[in-house]
């Protein structure tokens, strides 16, 4: 059945232009897409890839490395994994996944979020007016979900159950990528937020791997990775609020691209910081920079 959404209310918005672009859910900073650098070793995510008679070649991301410097770099862009029906996607991308391949594994994740999040969103007319806006067409929006739709219908309670561990798997096998996805997505390891007060010591155990992800990826000279642990320990999400910590990535991260807008409430705080907190902030800032500059 074809669905219908609010097409008068689509129309005026989209006559007033007031939304052009989906804003992106993955961890990319708002303004470091630039020129599309060659990636360094340890970023470079996209690489074509062959297991048996299953070639991937598609690139996990529309993406491009913002070199910063000789060692340190921004992922930026929005991800999409391959389309097509999931459960083929699926197979194919598991026997890859399973031989070693992170790439592989990180896609079995990513197409399994996506079509969680589209058989979420199927009958909700907010998110159909989204997809038109970010469209510009009515009739692309609902075709687009339509598709999905068909595409996702044979996976399985069980199948969407897994993919956290798939992108666990992508991250323990050091896919920056899939590290940084990790940390800002707990439901597909930990659950729903029921299940999350239900298996408290499951949510310990996903904090801690979250945290050592990000740390990894910074080591690695992730950018990325340095602005989410500074999030982190400003609202004390993964960690308990360390404001020192959070000033000190920040300051790492913007010493690195001077480009960066820093966030408001982190700087607010580093503001009226006594001066014992302003020189323990300046000397872990700087040995953040230094890690980060000489990742391998």
């Amino acid at each position: 059945m074809s669905r219908r959404i609010p097409v008068l209310a689509l129309a005026a918005l989209i006559g007033a232009g007031l939304l052009t672009a989906r804003w992106l859910r993955e961890p990319v900073p708002p303004d470091a897409v630039g020129t599309p650098a060659q990636e360094p070793s340890t970023l470079d995510q996209g690489k074509r890839r062959a297991t048996g008679s299953t070639e991937i070649t598609r690139p996990i991301y529309s993406t491009s490395v913002k070199q910063v410097g000789a060692k340190a770099a921004w992922l930026t862009g929005s991800l999409a994994p391959p389309s097509g029906e999931a459960t083929a996607i699926l197979r194919s991308h598991k026997r890859a996944a399973m031989a070693g391949d992170s790439h592989a594994a990180l896609l079995v994740y990513m197409k399994l979020r996506d079509c969680l999040r589209a058989a979420s969103e199927y009958h909700d007319d907010d998110a159909a007016l989204r997809d038109a806006l970010a469209l510009g067409s009515v009739d692309e929006a609902i075709a687009r979900q339509e598709s999905q739709a068909r595409d996702c219908k044979d996976v399985t309670p069980a199948q969407y159950a897994e993919r956290g561990a798939w992108l666990e798997r992508s991250a323990e096998q050091g896919n920056v990528m899939a590290q940084l996805l990790y940390a800002s997505d707990p439901e597909a390891t930990v659950g729903s937020p029921p299940m999350m007060l239900r298996n408290p010591e499951r949510l310990v155990a996903y904090k801690s791997k979250a945290m050592t992800y990000l740390q990894r990826a910074a080591r690695q000279g992730s950018l990325n990775a340095l602005a989410q642990l500074s999030r982190a320990y400003m609202h004390g999400i993964l960690v308990p609020a360390d404001p020192v910590l959070a000033h000190a990535y920040q300051q790492a991260v913007t010493r690195a691209d001077p480009g960066f807008p820093p966030d408001p409430d982190i700087a607010k705080t580093g503001r009226v910081f006594s001066d014992q907190q302003r020189s323990a902030s300046d000397e872990l800032a700087r040995r953040i920079y230094r890690d980060c500059r000489q990742a391998p």
